[in-house]
């Protein structure tokens, strides 16, 4: 049996970066069997038929969602990871235990609480619903560990493939609970459910036990810190100046510090909107579209497959286009399939068009999130990133209390008012991805080692009479191509004698540049 060294060494990969992909699978299947179909409708059917319930119970998991991240986070950059995901991991033990009980418990039991009545089993799976949300804690300090194991320049390709291990394992999830119900019944049942929901229990010990494989000490070094944003000095091919001390541009006086201030916007909002109608899919499929659930299941196999699909077509659409034009077209078409939705609802009962759109839409608008991830992580300082990820038990608290505010919507107003509701928030999250058009560049930057960046600035700066820099030189992340100098030609014209001086001393040259190199461990984003 190969150890995980030896099977870093043959597929080229980091230690946390393979358990990072088995995390992600083995949590996709787990939560694919008991939580994508199942857990939703099984508290919509415990509670009477109503949405506000299950609303409730996701509002109350995506409280400990931030009330978990946040700490995690900060408890991540400070100390070791790892340590914070055997934490987490004895969190999601818990929340086993508690899951379990609730589903063998005898269904007629209450208990009051102030006064209150209150079904027994749906206590117990809100505490349990609880300890999830504190054991997903972990997932933010896994995306940070797996940046730290990453080369800077090539996380669009890992984060991709990590984002598709994660729906490949929702799409397996569900095959394995329509597998469950083609043996204990096709049929929308408490009893039936509760077989799933113990499937999914069981198959929930795996991504814990990954979570105890993690290590801090094969994360990387220089290697995998944030993206420079100083220019290094190059030279115009037409004028001889440095192009790479110039005054910035009227576009580029807006600070790239903002680049994950913009990105945590239009993610709150995204996720207030989904909030109010992803969890109720389940439930939308079985009171208005009318399926059985090994179709629902059928259903949500194959559009995590067609989100990993997308996701790898996205990846070079954006080599092309640029990451934000390719995330901000995907989210457009996203937007606009979900306002269609809500808009004609005499579509719902047409198989033939409901489905295609509802897949069409989930995987288009979901496929934008790895390349989403990738600018964060490249502009984040390589110290600070397990808080950025923490952001998502934010985001997650937000999407779950609209959820609430979502079941209450379906009861009240019905499907076609929310999906209305959930396009428009969501387009107003898009518009907040357009300044960065402006701020990250097209092609995603490389990590350039110091003695790499030295003798890019010395050769900069040490000739008058030649272009240092090919002309397929891309320089990472705010460095100039040789259009970029031409356009900026205009303005260096009073920087001649700071070219000078560089030129007579190559070392200036290099001590100016390297005062933003990676060399310096923590970057003034």
């Amino acid at each position: 049996m190969k150890s995980p060294a030896m099977l870093s060494s043959l597929f080229n990969y980091n230690h946390n970066v393979l358990y990072t992909f088995l995390y992600k699978f083995s949590d996709g299947v787990a939560q694919g069997v008991w939580s994508a179909a199942s857990m939703a409708t099984y508290i919509y059917l415990l509670e009477n038929n109503s949405t506000k319930y299950v609303g409730l119970a996701q509002g109350i998991q995506g409280t400990f969602v931030a009330i978990s991240a946040i700490p995690a986070g900060w408890l991540a950059d400070r100390f070791q990871r790892d340590r914070v995901l055997k934490c987490c991991a004895v969190a999601s033990c818990g929340a086993i235990a508690c899951t379990t009980a609730a589903v063998l418990l005898p269904q007629d039991l209450t208990v009051c609480i102030f006064g209150i009545a209150v079904d027994h089993k749906y206590l117990w799976l809100c505490v349990a619903l609880a300890l999830w949300g504190l054991g997903q804690g972990a997932g933010p300090v896994v995306e940070a560990l797996l940046a730290d194991s990453t080369r800077t320049g090539s996380r669009s390709r890992v984060y991709s493939i990590m984002f598709s291990a994660g729906l490949a394992g929702m799409s397996v999830g569900p095959c394995a609970a329509a597998a469950t119900f083609a043996i204990t019944g096709n049929a929308w049942h408490i009893q039936t459910l509760q077989h799933v929901i113990l499937v999914g229990m069981v198959l929930a010990v795996v991504p814990i036990l990954a979570l105890l494989c993690f290590d801090d000490d094969h994360s990387l070094g220089a290697e995998s810190n944030a993206v420079r944003h100083q220019a290094p000095p190059t030279r115009s091919p037409m004028s001889g100046k440095i192009a790479g001390q110039q005054r910035p541009r009227q576009f580029r006086s807006l600070s790239k510090k903002c680049v994950p201030y913009f990105l945590a916007s239009s993610d709150v909002l995204f996720g207030l909107a989904s909030g109010m109608t992803i969890k109720f899919f389940p439930i939308f499929f079985l009171k208005q579209v009318a399926l059985p659930p090994i179709s629902t299941n059928f259903i949500l196999a194959g559009t995590p497959l067609c989100v990993a699909i997308m996701s790898q077509l996205a990846s070079p659409i954006a080599q092309h286009l640029g990451r934000v034009p390719t995330i901000l077209l995907l989210k457009l078409i996203g937007v606009s399939l979900m306002g269609f939705m809500g808009m004609f609802p005499e579509i719902w009962t047409k198989l033939g068009v409901i489905i295609p759109v509802y897949v069409i839409r989930t995987a288009i608008i979901n496929s934008a999130a790895p390349l989403q991830k990738s600018i964060l992580m490249d502009y984040v300082p390589k110290e600070s990133r397990a808080r950025w990820n923490s952001l998502d038990g934010v985001l997650i608290f937000g999407w779950s209390g609209s959820a609430f505010l979502g079941g209450i919507l379906i009861e009240k107003f019905g499907f076609d008012f929310t999906f209305c509701i959930t396009a428009l928030v969501q387009g107003i999250g898009a518009c907040f991805l357009i300044p960065l058009l402006l701020l990250v560049p097209r092609r995603e930057a490389a990590h350039q080692p110091s003695d790499a960046v030295s003798t890019a600035a010395v050769a900069a700066a040490g000739s008058t009479s030649g272009f240092a820099a090919t002309d397929t030189e891309v320089l990472a992340d705010g460095q100039m191509s040789a259009l970029d100098a031409l356009e900026e030609a205009a303005e260096v014209a009073d920087l001649e004698q700071p070219l000078l001086s560089n030129q007579s001393s190559p070392k200036t040259a290099n001590l100016n540049y390297l005062g933003n190199s990676p060399a310096r461990g923590s970057l003034d984003l």
